[in-house]
């Protein structure tokens, strides 16, 4: 074979090979050119979608934002209550401290005013008292130094409702049997139990549920309480009195009781004696003093 044939054949060859190359590289880059088709499509499809999604988006954002808003302003809300509540609590506390404190001042200076009030009471009756026992211990010397000390002695009385309440228990003690006799015999009125009870005592009477008689002194609040009944086990006054071991009306040695009415309600201040007094006791003895 020729030199130029051979020369042709290598020609034909690289020619080929170069045609070869050609189509390999022309396939390759229709695959690369298809992927990034491919590729681009999807791009072109997600911001097609995107764009779609846009205005919901956009939308649940600025709902967001608002949500967010309203959020805000309702934790502002709730803290400037909690601030204005935690203001009132304290205002009410200190307000609240303020009013005890004042009324704790007030009962102070009240228990002090009462006490003052009391121990004066007190020595001043100590000393009306000094003053009557001074008095009675004196013989009489003129008929105007007598009239002197009655009058004194009335213008104490009338004054002192508890030396009246002390003097008129005295004499209801001394005349507790004439009491006795006068409720089992008919009477009308209860100033008609305590007759003869001197007028300088002031004494008021009366009849509590056809049982109890109740005597006390003008102006003062004590009472003394005498049974004109039999007291028995189911009468609500029968426990102002201790019992001599059975139930009955008063003997020569009762006491009555002392009680203290505020608005129609009865307080106990000390028990009585009751004991049954005799058929003989109750006909006649003990009069009135």
């Amino acid at each position: 074979m020729s030199l130029g044939t051979i020369v042709e054949l290598l020609a034909l060859v690289a020619v080929l090979a170069v045609g070869g190359a050609a189509v390999y590289v022309i396939f390759e880059m229709r695959e690369v050119y298809s992927e990034q088709r491919d590729q681009f499509l999807r791009v072109i499809a997600a911001v097609e979608n995107f764009q779609k999604l846009h205005p919901e988006f956009l939308s649940t954002v600025k709902l967001m934002q608002s949500d967010a808003h309203a959020l805000q302003d309702i934790a502002v809300g709730i803290e400037r209550m909690v601030a204005e509540g935690n203001n009132n609590v304290t205002s009410a506390v200190k307000s609240s401290s303020e009013r005890q404190a004042m009324l704790l001042g007030d009962v102070r200076d009240h228990i002090d005013w009462q006490e003052s009030k009391l121990t004066e009471a007190c020595e001043s009756i100590s000393n009306d008292l000094e003053s009557l026992i001074e008095l009675r211990s004196r013989p009489p010397e003129r008929s105007a130094e007598n009239a002197e000390y009655v009058r004194l002695s009335k213008d104490i009385l009338e004054q002192d409702s508890q030396l009246r309440f002390t003097l008129l228990r005295e004499w209801v003690v001394l005349n507790i049997l004439a009491i006795a006799r006068r409720a089992i015999r008919p009477w009308k009125a209860p100033k008609h139990l305590i007759a003869g009870v001197p007028d300088y005592l002031r004494a008021e009477a009366e009849v509590l549920e056809d049982r109890l008689l109740l005597v006390g002194t003008h102006g003062h609040i004590e009472i003394l309480a005498i049974p004109i009944k039999n007291l028995d086990s189911t009468c609500q006054f029968a426990r102002w009195f201790d019992s001599g071991g059975h139930e009955g009306m008063i003997s020569g040695s009762d006491v009555p009781a002392v009680i203290a009415r505020s608005n129609g309600i009865f307080e106990l201040i000390q028990k009585g004696t009751t004991h049954q007094a005799s058929q003989e006791q109750l006909a006649g003895g003990n009069g009135t003093h």
